[in-house]
């Protein structure tokens, strides 16, 4: 509002103006739905196809218990399929992250089971098979793309279920109880970490997708713009280019002039065959603006119009002339 004749200045650090938009939360939280989704799919196949492949080695490593590690193995693979079968459901649609989160609990209860059956219980805390906890971890902060929170959450699940099972087979007080859950620890950290990193740059994506997008709606509603007020302009528009041909004829171009807009604009394609017909040689630019003049609806009109006025008798012209 003025005062006295004083125009109010605007306040700093807001320029007048249409501010540009900010990009949806919502548009960048259901398309993480979508990859999310589609990262638990990914990791609930390979870990059962992980589980399944090792088995070879359990003979090797452990001949007492093969047939036990089997069984465990193959309930494991059966589990994670039917997580992977619940994920194209619209439960899984809907909670993808709820679903990943059971995938890496899933699979750590299962390393947690091979150690307790390869170890006969007094040996499954110190298991060599619970590093396939840690590439667990890692796998889900790979596989699964979804927010830091959600990665620190499954991480600590995983390493819960390893502190759970030592407790319970009275081997959480060894060296090697402490050594393992620092390196499950530190698993867990540097998932988090790449978790984090790989998130800031699908947000930086986003971010780069959502300003091309704007700008390219910004660019069809100038076209748009322009093509209202090109076609309802009282006033002609022909628009030459500089090889002579016709870019823009409005309507009240074809109203005044009498040629429609098909046969101001030639197309390429007749174009091509008026080369094609003259041998294929193109003629110079100055050429084909002499030529553009002598077809163009400007020069017709004008043709036409000077056809059309009056001439004046001889003796007019005479005494116009001496006058």
């Amino acid at each position: 509002m003025a005062v006295d004749g004083v125009q109010p200045t605007p306040s700093p650090g807001h320029e007048p103006g249409p501010q540009p938009a900010r990009p949806p939360l919502g548009a960048y939280d259901a398309e993480s739905l979508a990859r999310c989704r589609r990262g638990t799919a990914v990791y609930c196949l390979a870990a059962g196809m992980l589980l399944l492949a090792f088995g070879a080695l359990d003979r090797t490593r452990f001949p007492g218990a093969t047939g036990a590690l089997l069984l465990v193995r193959g309930a494991g693979a059966t589990v994670l399929g039917l997580l992977l079968v619940l994920l194209r459901t619209r439960l899984g649609a809907r909670h993808p992250r709820a679903l990943g989160v059971i995938a890496a609990a899933t699979t750590g209860a299962i390393e947690q089971v091979l150690a307790f059956a390869a170890g006969g219980g007094l040996q499954g805390a110190e298991s060599p098979i619970n590093l396939g906890t840690t590439f667990a971890m890692l796998g889900v902060a790979v596989l699964i793309p979804w927010s830091p929170v959600w990665s620190a959450f499954a991480c600590m699940l995983v390493v819960g279920e390893y502190v759970g099972t030592a407790i319970g087979t009275g081997r959480a007080a060894g060296l090697l109880f402490s050594d393992k859950l620092t390196l499950f620890v530190a698993a867990g950290i540097v998932a988090v970490v790449i978790t984090a990193v790989l998130e800031r740059r699908r947000w930086r994506e986003f971010l780069r997708t959502w300003a091309l997008a704007a700008v390219h709606r910004e660019a069809r509603e100038r076209e748009k713009r322009y093509r209202s007020v090109v076609e309802t302009a009282g006033s002609i528009i022909v628009v030459l280019a500089p090889q002579g041909s016709v870019t823009e004829f409005n309507r009240e171009a074809e109203r005044v002039l009498g040629w429609s807009q098909s046969t101001a604009r030639p197309s390429a394609c007749s174009a091509g065959r008026r080369r094609r017909r003259s041998g294929g040689t193109s003629s110079p630019p100055s050429s084909r603006r002499q030529a553009a003049r002598r077809w163009s609806p400007t020069s017709a009109w004008r043709s036409r119009a000077t056809r059309r006025a009056p001439s004046r008798p001889a003796c007019s012209r005479a005494t116009a002339a001496s006058a």
